[in-house]
């Protein structure tokens, strides 16, 4: 499979947030996307949404399964700030540099659950950021654009935090 454009991915990203905020999907489907465990996708909410949306026709691996359930379950529980870069988002919010350096830091399942945890901290402060980032911390499987990416983050998280 090829890895989606940032184009393509940011028309799936603005997709999902109609379906999410603009009353596509139930309040019950809402919930199950909140309540979905990345680890074990078996929301009917999820597979809806993943055969009828994102991914239609596609087999996926069970990696990208994974990936997808983590970044639904994340865009169900926090605000959407298109403007707010993630690394800004953690900054404004008080994440400690600790924890977004093991945010950058960590790999495989750790670094789904790293992510997930900073997902948490922002949907607990209320703080909005740029779901398109979000896609791209946990989409991303190319080396050289991970690096890029959290380039980006840092930047955008270090300007701000000393901005604070």
């Amino acid at each position: 499979m090829t890895e989606a454009t940032t184009f393509n991915l940011g028309d799936k990203i603005e997709m999902i947030h109609h379906l999410i905020r603009e009353g596509a999907l139930g309040p019950k489907e809402i919930a199950q996307l909140r309540r979905l465990d990345f680890q074990r996708p078996d929301q009917p909410a999820f597979w809806r949404l993943m055969v009828t949306y994102i991914e239609p026709g596609r087999n996926l691996s069970a990696e990208r399964l994974r990936n997808w359930a983590l970044l639904l379950t994340c865009m169900a529980r926090t605000d959407y700030s298109p403007r707010i870069p993630l690394g800004a988002a953690l900054a404004m919010s008080g994440y400690s540099d600790l924890r977004f350096t093991r945010l950058l830091r960590m790999a495989g399942d750790s670094r789904l659950t790293s992510i997930q945890t900073a997902c948490l901290f922002l949907a607990n402060k209320r703080q909005g950021f740029n779901w398109v980032d979000l896609a791209r911390l946990v989409l991303t499987v190319d080396p050289e654009k991970i690096t890029q990416f959290h380039q980006e983050m840092a930047t955008s998280y270090y300007r701000n935090k000393e901005n604070r």
